[in-house]
């Protein structure tokens, strides 16, 4: 997913406001409604090079963007305080802890589990249990071999 970043403003915070997008969890003044100012610069989501609405970009009405500038899709009543990548997709009604990070990494979610003893032969933890507990070790398959 593409992403752009545009300096704020007065029709940026306009459209941010409408769409009840919140840019701070506690406003303590109603015309103070984003912590984001005039010249801020914020980045969004593009989806096939194409900036359209703000509900085209999946973030819904009634959510918050705590610190970041960095805009993501999210679900409505969610809010995050934490800098999450722009392609991060967060659902409804969650609550991002301030400090929390996206690995690069995307585990597969073709497979019975995306827990990494589907792909990785290094845990040692998950080697010690079998050969503990029935004696015996699993090889990895590789992900491509295993449907041919």
């Amino acid at each position: 997913m593409e992403k752009i970043t545009l300096k704020c403003n007065k029709n940026i915070l306009n459209l941010l406001k409408q769409y009840n997008i919140y840019t701070k969890t506690y406003i303590e003044n109603p015309r103070r409604f984003s912590r984001l100012k005039t010249k801020d610069f914020i980045t969004i989501p593009l989806e096939n090079n194409q900036l359209e609405s703000a509900a085209g970009l999946g973030i819904e009405e009634y959510c918050a963007f705590k610190f970041s500038n960095i805009l993501h899709e999210m679900g409505s009543f969610s809010f995050s305080g934490s800098f999450l990548p722009h392609y991060a997709k967060v659902g409804r009604y969650c609550s991002i802890a301030d400090g929390v990070s996206m690995f690069n990494f995307q585990h597969p979610i073709d497979r019975i589990s995306t827990a990494s003893f589907t792909y990785e032969t290094n845990h040692s933890f998950i080697n010690d249990t079998c050969q503990n507990h029935i004696n015996k070790t699993f090889p990895i398959v590789n992900h491509i071999q295993a449907h041919q």
